[in-house]
């Protein structure tokens, strides 16, 4: 009988022995899988994130060896979306592109003033512009072409065209935009430059933009000869 009750009472122990560490095993492991999992994870993102650094650097790199291409998309990006509404400059491009046309006799109207508005959250400012004067049918459409592919990013609001024998005026009508706030963030794509360069060349500036510390009144005594 001694043995007996020897061998139940060990099993006993051994039963709560085991169960005891079933129950702590219960409680533990999963917690201890969940760690691991979130520290895998953890590690996943920051190999992601160390990838993108170097990519970003390695971009930086690329774009630090050709300043000059840098220097030149630069100037086109302040042409075609100023980070204020420079006006005058406004007027260069218009009076570039009419005399690309043989529109010298047209006029331009822009007002100097601050933009008359703005859209979305306030970042692009408006300014609106006329164009007005005696030209023929197909100068018209010539112009509306060369106003969608004109560097300064427009939209055209109204066109009016008169026509009296064999006198035809036009009035265009549009609004120029500029940026008076951007992020200051840049993502280090690779194809950056080329991304840049593809964007801005679709688009005909007709003027370019003047030093005016180093070059005075444009560099000329009159800024639109």
């Amino acid at each position: 009988m001694r043995g007996l009750s020897r061998n139940l009472t060990f099993w006993i122990l051994t039963l709560v022995f085991l169960g005891l560490v079933g129950g702590i095993g219960w409680l533990v492991i999963p917690a201890q899988l969940r760690s691991v999992s979130a520290s895998r994870a953890e590690l996943i993102q920051l190999a992601a994130q160390v990838s993108e650094n170097e990519q970003f650097l390695a971009t930086l790199g690329s774009i630090e060896k050709e300043p000059e291409t840098l220097d030149e998309l630069y100037q086109k990006a302040t042409l075609s979306l100023p980070m204020s509404p420079q006006p005058e400059i406004l007027i260069l491009q218009l009076d570039g592109l009419l005399a690309s046309l043989s529109l010298s006799t047209a006029t331009i109207e822009v007002p100097l003033s601050a933009p008359v508005s703005e859209e979305g959250t306030g970042q692009t400012a408006i300014t609106k512009f006329t164009i007005s004067g005696s030209m023929s049918f197909d100068q018209v459409k010539q112009l509306i072409v060369q106003l969608r592919t004109l560097s300064r990013w427009n939209q055209l609001t109204a066109i009016d065209i008169t026509t009296e024998g064999e006198k035809t005026t036009a009035t265009i009508t549009g609004q120029a935009s500029s940026r008076v706030s951007s992020p200051k963030t840049f993502t280090g794509k690779q194809t950056f430059l080329a991304d840049a360069e593809a964007l801005f060349n679709r688009f005909t500036p007709y003027t370019t933009v003047p030093n005016i510390e180093t070059e005075g009144n444009f560099g000329k005594s009159n800024p639109f000869d």
